[in-house]
């Protein structure tokens, strides 16, 4: 099974301290771990870990803290697609596009997306050829989309373009990647695994863009066994992958397994899709995006057009564009934190999201119930209870694990309720040690 993340990378310093320090203090970290972050990098491992085939597309650039992130995904089994800063693009939260949440706060506004298509309380999996316009079972486009101008595939780096002339520059290379331990593939059943174990070593398939796992293997940056590949286009005088990786440093709380995060994720420019994305989209079983790098995010779902595979929102918070994606996205499960700027705190959050057009929306609470609504159906699923060590990462890796479900064909809604639960237990493991790896060996 293959599935697409597209989103955040940050890499993490994670100290586990007994108490967060005061004003002037200073602490000994009784542990540490550093490896990549962020919500769809986070998700993009526990997929691959689970057995799936990951690929994670983010902006990672070249700077040498980049190195150590192409390192951890080649150990994980995730390849890498480098997404291309648009030329002088600021942070990715000073977007001009984003707004507010408009017209569907409003009781009883129209739902944005349109109906899904297909049989009552399935969501809406095509597989015919994609047409022209928005993809099909999908009405208008939601609010903050400029205009419903679809958009279509081009060449590395480029903005999508107009449909009609698609775009800039033409198709991308395939290329090739890496041949480096750390593939996760069949075999005996493991504990936590949903069902599928892994053989720990083994070959990755290829994979062209800008910032291939190359790097890792000691190659320059887009290479692998079968050479080096063309990097991509950039405006004449500028340098878009010299940008400094996004950084976190995290304490983890022994006693109590919270946690407190500060990272210049904010600092990352913003990008725009290329066709060796526009590709592994088209070919996914699943697509996850964590709501960063929305031009990038909107483009990409936009290329599926007549068709493609089910496609998940990682909700941990509303960020500046949220209601560009919505309408392009199947299914969203959210954190109790995810509000848009000026919710009404007594309204409930899933009527808004189904609003914009998703099949199926949930809410997770930490180690509360997790809330789930269709349009005509409603419920809740208890997670199991555990004593958790560390909570960095648990909702990126309930992502994870509901998108190798989805992969699967859990597409209908006691299917999705039933993935519910069982990302809830692969969740639940992963708090139960320190550092967001760990829970895998």
């Amino acid at each position: 099974m293959k599935g697409v993340f597209v989103g955040l990378t940050t890499l993490d310093s994670i100290y586990l301290v007994d108490q967060l320090p005061g004003a002037d203090e200073k602490c000994v970290a009784r542990d540490f771990v550093m490896n990549a972050g962020g919500p769809a990098t986070n998700a993009a491992v526990t997929f691959a870990y689970l057995g799936g085939r990951a690929c994670l597309v983010s902006a990672v650039g070249t700077s040498p803290a980049a190195a150590l992130v192409h390192d951890d995904l080649a150990r994980a089994g995730v390849r890498h697609i480098e997404l291309v800063p648009e030329p002088g693009a600021a942070g990715a939260g000073a977007d001009p596009a984003a707004g507010g949440y408009g017209a569907l706060a409003a009781p009883g506004a129209a739902g944005g997306a349109g109906s899904h298509v297909g049989r009552p309380g399935r969501l809406y999996k095509p597989t015919a050829a994609r047409t022209s316009g928005v993809r099909s079972g999908r009405g208008l486009p939601g609010p903050g989309v400029p205009g419903g101008v679809p958009l279509g595939p081009v060449g590395h780096g480029a903005a999508l373009g107009p449909a009609d002339t698609g775009g800039p520059n033409g198709a991308g290379h395939p290329g090739t990647g890496h041949n480096g331990t750390g593939r996760l593939g069949p075999g005996p059943p493991g504990t936590g695994r949903l069902g599928t174990g892994h053989n720990g070593t083994g070959s990755h398939p290829g994979h062209g863009g800008a910032g291939a796992h190359g790097a890792a293997a000691g190659l320059p940056a887009g290479s692998g066994p079968a050479g080096p590949k063309p990097a991509a286009a950039h405006p004449a005088g500028s340098s878009p992958m010299s940008y400094a990786l996004p950084m976190s440093a995290v304490m983890v709380t022994s006693v109590s397994g919270e946690r407190a995060v500060t990272s210049t994720h904010g600092m990352v420019p913003r990008c725009t899709a290329n066709t060796a994305a526009a590709a592994a989209v088209a070919n996914a079983d699943v697509v996850l995006v964590d709501g960063h790098q929305v031009d990038a995010a909107v483009g990409l779902l936009r290329t599926l057009r007549g068709g493609g595979p089910p496609v998940l929102l990682d909700g941990g918070s509303w960020k500046p564009g949220t209601e560009q994606i919505l309408p392009f996205v199947d299914v969203v499960i959210c954190s109790a934190a995810f509000r848009p700027p000026g919710f009404d705190p007594a309204a409930d959050i899933l009527d808004l999201l189904l609003r914009y057009g998703p099949f199926f929306v949930a809410v997770t609470d930490g180690p509360g119930p997790i809330r789930w609504a269709t349009t005509d159906r409603r419920g809740y699923v208890l997670p199991p209870v555990v004593t958790a060590r560390d909570t960095l990462g648990a909702g990126d890796v309930f992502h994870g694990a509901f998108a190798w479900l989805m992969a699967h064909g859990a597409l209908a809604t006691d299917e999705l309720v039933g993935s519910l639960g069982e990302a809830s237990r692969v969740a639940a493991r992963s708090v139960q040690t320190f550092g967001p790896r760990s829970w895998m060996t």
